[in-house]
């Protein structure tokens, strides 16, 4: 029988059943501990997960479209006004859960109101963060990154002589893969860098003082000690300490280093000491190519645009050349290979957060690696002119 304000009775009156979506529930913790040992205890009956704020805004990017809601510890909806507070990161007792089940959503006792969109809940999130990272914690996660790519260097350099056999292999392939990247790029910018700012503006000084033929000397301080080592260093890190750090942070989150460590191989000296020995002889090796490329440079800037003789080039510039000065540069670039190898490789080993985590790592890898480049200049360079003065006479 079937009544006139209700649906039918019996067995033929089955309800069709619907597909039922993929779950996807996750209590985010928020500041203080009663959440997070709430939401554990929810974890554990087999119910929410428990994340963190970094690896939320991660999931909502990767997963999709997802519904968010705010719950407090008991499971239930929080106000309006403690939903707004809470995505800063401030009460105590509040949690944030995406739902894509409907059934998941009715046994917490979510209404479908005060669902919002996925944006608003990754906003939510990377403003969180953002209020987390400010503050003297900065500074202090600097000085342990520092403290931690020292330690990874001495122990690359300390593993590679205690234990010299075994990897040579390695490294010689990753100076070829090096050498295979950069030489092109490292020519063109060290000719039209030599051509450019040394060559034509340095080249119209001296034409000034009637003395275009002196410009080779000038190439001992511009090319040798400055601008061919520095190019070298920056076509290194952008090249291939990008591939480098985008190489390990891949093997990261792919779990391929913790399944190498699992298996009892030294990923130090299997993964990193390779790495680290090939960017640092590479980039010492090609420095001699920079330094070449730009005295070519500047000599197409000498004879045939300013007229300067090419005896009277070559003579000034030899005249100048000195031991210390190509001694000095080829240690200073090696050094650069070696900052940038440490840099890259400990920012690709402790990438996290997926693909979005290691495009902050290259990121990151780059910009303190340039960073490192030009401190370390400014330091080599005031240091070697201290202690050899006489390289500072033009002869």
């Amino acid at each position: 029988m079937k009544d006139d304000d209700g649906p039918a009775e019996g067995p033929a009156a089955k309800a069709v059943p619907t597909p039922r979506p993929r779950t996807r529930t996750v209590a985010v913790e928020a500041s203080a501990t009663p959440v997070a040992r709430r939401a554990t205890k929810r974890r554990t009956a087999g119910s929410v997960p428990v994340v963190s704020l970094e690896e939320a805004s991660v999931a909502l990017d990767d997963d999709g479209p997802s519904r968010w809601e705010l719950l407090d510890t008991d499971g239930e909806p929080a106000q309006d006004e403690g939903r707004d507070a809470a995505f800063a990161g401030l009460p105590p007792a509040t949690a944030l859960a995406l739902l894509d089940d409907p059934e998941e959503a009715q046994r917490l006792q979510v209404p479908t109101g005060l669902m919002g969109s996925e944006s608003e809940a990754l906003q939510a999130a990377e403003e969180s963060l953002k209020a987390k990272r400010k503050g003297p914690n900065v500074l202090v996660r600097g000085l342990v990154e520092l403290g931690e790519m020292s330690t990874m260097g001495a122990a690359v350099l300390y593993d590679a002589v205690r234990h010299p056999r075994g990897y040579w292999g390695d490294v010689r392939d990753q100076m070829h893969s090096i050498l295979k990247l950069c030489w092109l790029p490292m020519i063109v910018s060290c000719i039209a860098f030599g051509l450019g700012a040394p060559g034509l503006q340095g080249g119209n000084i001296y034409s000034l003082f009637g003395i275009p033929d002196r410009l080779g000397s000038f190439f001992i301080m511009a090319s040798v000690r400055e601008f061919a080592p520095w190019i070298n260093a920056m076509v290194v890190a952008g090249v291939v300490g990008t591939a480098v750090t985008a190489d390990l942070g891949a093997r990261r989150i792919r779990e391929e280093i913790d399944a190498l460590e699992v298996l009892g191989i030294d990923v130090m000296r299997s993964l990193i000491l390779p790495r680290v020995l090939g960017l640092m002889f590479m980039t010492g090796l090609l420095d001699l190519l920079a330094l070449a490329c730009g005295i070519v440079g500047g000599f197409i800037a000498a004879v045939p645009i300013l007229g300067s003789s090419p005896g009277a080039f070559y003579g000034s510039f030899f005249a100048n050349a000195n031991v210390v000065d190509l001694l000095g540069s080829v240690i200073k670039t090696s050094c650069f290979g070696l900052f940038v190898g440490v840099i890259c490789c400990y920012k690709g080993y402790t990438a996290k957060g997926g693909p979005i985590g290691v495009g902050r790592a290259v990121n990151q890898a780059v910009v303190i690696s340039f960073a490192a480049i030009w401190i370390f200049n400014y330091v080599f360079t005031a240091t070697m002119l201290g202690l050899f003065p006489e390289i500072q006479v033009f002869r």
